[in-house]
């Protein structure tokens, strides 16, 4: 069972509490058995005031508690925060999370197959072995940003939410192991040290993205058949760019020093050779065309 925060003193002790002090008129004029009815409404109503608090609370443990989770867990938008220890069995997680924060004195053990989805933060401060996890970033509690915090490496990372933005920070690396979704979103780093790195053999599906400050150089290179839909930086990213091809000169031949000028002077006489012979050539044709006359 999902551990929730407590109750409120009133639901928690289970008593009621009139609407007026026992020596307000109004209450002394009801007779014991209205007095009993109208307790028990006002304890009921506490009851599912405070089951509703609860529902919208999120979780929250404290530094040195232990709680294992072997479900999914719906959690309507809320946060959870872990201080203490959380351990997640194969298949359990969360959906609808607001923020998932650890805290530095939180850590997170899990099985292969949990997976999370996200939607206004995900902040690891604590330790969190992330390896086994898919993470899923949406905007289904109506935000328009997922921001990360603090380095890690999921199995896998999704967001298909169009026109949904993902932070990442200045100096931190979100490594992909398994497999990278991305439909439509923008990613936008701190600066030129924000790495998003698909490991060798993970598999990607990105499209209609648009990339500033996110560096994808130290693992493959992320849409590599697509172009940046916004004007940013993005190493590594997109169809590599085409290197011009640039014609050489022509080597110039030196025609000073000893082999230039021997170089130089075979040329000279061999034109001057092809000359002599022309003009030969040309000398016979006209002594054959005067003898024919």
């Amino acid at each position: 069972m999902l551990k929730k925060l407590s109750f409120s003193s009133l639901a928690h002790s289970g008593r009621a509490v009139a609407p007026n002090h026992p020596v307000d008129p109004a209450w002394r004029s009801l007779s014991p058995f209205s007095r009993a009815n109208v307790a028990r409404a006002v304890c009921l109503l506490a009851v599912a005031g405070a089951v509703s608090m609860q529902a919208h609370a999120g979780f929250s443990d404290e530094a040195g508690a232990e709680n294992t989770f072997d479900s999914m867990s719906d959690m309507d938008c809320a946060d959870v925060v872990i201080n203490g220890k959380l351990i997640l069995a194969a298949g359990a997680g969360f959906t609808r999370v607001g923020t998932f924060t650890v805290a530095p004195t939180g850590s997170v053990v899990t099985a292969s197959g949990v997976s999370i989805e996200v939607t206004t933060g995900w902040q690891n401060g604590g330790t969190f072995d992330t390896s086994g996890t898919s993470l899923t970033a949406s905007n289904v509690c109506g935000n328009t940003t997922t921001t990360f915090s603090g380095s890690n490496t999921f199995l896998s990372l999704s967001a298909t939410s169009a026109g949904h933005t993902l932070v990442f920070p200045a100096g931190t690396t979100q490594t992909v192991t398994g497999s990278l979704t991305l439909t439509g979103q923008t990613l936008n780093g701190g600066d030129a040290n924000t790495f998003l790195t698909l490991a060798t053999g993970a598999s990607q599906s990105i499209s209609d993205v648009g990339v500033n400050s996110v560096d994808a150089s130290r693992g493959q290179r992320l849409a590599p058949t697509g172009t940046n839909k916004i004007t940013g930086t993005a190493p590594n990213w997109f169809a590599a760019p085409v290197t011009p091809v640039v014609p050489t000169s022509p080597t110039a031949v030196p025609v000073t020093g000893p082999g230039g000028l021997a170089l130089m002077g075979g040329l000279m006489v061999l034109a001057a050779g092809f000359v002599r012979r022309r003009k030969s050539s040309n000398s016979s044709r006209r002594d054959a065309s005067g003898a024919q006359r």
